[in-house]
């Protein structure tokens, strides 16, 4: 198959690492790339990229792709973001099956991984799963682990392993891992290795640095107003995910009783998040010695 543009790259999250902030403010902007959007937002007219994603594996027409793929107007590099990627934001699940797809649409291929502390991510992820209608109490979330689709898998974050399969299928020069952490301490610099990666010349994307992000995550007693709305809202099965956050009165309400607080959620999970999690952070950071985790707070509480 001949290949018109020069390479593809597809950033596949994590969930939770500032990816609708890459997706809205920075990578529409970069002039020398063919940003394809994420793939429930395209156009008919690329539809292939939302079957990569949607498509049962026994469905998706991998030669079909390839074809349209063939056929887009830019001779550039294409960039394609869509975190679901990744797999499920709660249990992970579709991740290796989505990077065998994705191995298969291109020769000359690239992938971002963004990864985050974990403790911080189980907070975050918490929260996520209360705007979208989640009755449970953090309690019941991190100790009932596995116990029906609402619950979380602790391995899902054990990156180390969704690492390891796209370095085996791609090589290690074709997978760029990047940790959140630097975007919170050093926006630039954390800008400055994708676009290095990509193989983009455009500096002008880092003007678009500052541009705020559009999915702040709510505070904690806000959170915890919600879910108890939430519980109410509960009748025989969970509402449309997110149906009570986004309504317009939920939003007035929680503006009214936003109180400024740093309370954790994990907080009483500290040490056990940060032991359950060290072995594997260990390892990817013998696997990629240059992410420096230890920097970011990854190898906390050895013993």
């Amino acid at each position: 198959q001949n290949e018109r543009f020069r390479l593809m790259i597809v950033h596949i999250g994590f969930h939770k690492t500032a990816t609708t902030w890459l997706q809205d403010s920075i990578f529409p902007f970069i002039k020398d790339v063919n940003y394809l959007g994420i793939s429930s937002q395209i156009k008919k007219e690329k539809s292939w990229v939302y079957s990569l994603r949607r498509e049962l594996p026994q469905k998706i027409d991998i030669t079909g792709i390839k074809q349209k793929i063939s056929r887009l107007e830019k001779d550039t590099t294409v960039l394609l973001s869509d975190e679901r990627f990744s797999g499920s934001m709660l249990t992970g699940q579709g991740a290796i099956d989505y990077a065998d797809r994705i191995r298969k649409i291109s020769k000359n291929i690239k992938v971002i991984i963004c990864i985050r502390n974990q403790v911080d991510m189980w907070e975050s992820i918490y929260r996520q799963h209360i705007k979208e209608g989640g009755c449970h109490t953090f309690k019941e979330f991190y100790e009932e682990e596995g116990c029906g689709s609402d619950f979380f898998y602790l391995g899902n974050l054990e990156y180390s392993n969704l690492v390891s399969y796209y370095i085996k299928l791609l090589g290690r020069e074709n997978v760029l891992v990047v940790p959140y952490e630097m975007l919170v301490i050093n926006k630039k610099k954390f800008l400055k290795q994708i676009m290095d990666f990509i193989g983009s010349k455009d500096t002008d994307i880092y003007s678009y640095i500052e541009q705020k992000r559009n999915n702040k995550s709510i505070g904690y007693y806000e959170t915890n107003v919600l879910r108890i709305l939430n519980v109410f809202m509960k009748i025989g099965v969970r509402p449309r995910p997110g149906y009570l956050f986004n309504s317009r009165y939920m939003k007035w309400l929680l503006q009214k009783i936003s109180i400024s607080s740093k309370k954790k959620f994990v907080r009483h999970y500290l040490k056990d998040l940060e032991q359950r999690y060290f072995a594997d952070n260990i390892k990817l950071d013998k696997l990629l010695p240059e992410l420096n985790l230890n920097d970011y707070g990854y190898m906390r509480h050895e013993t």
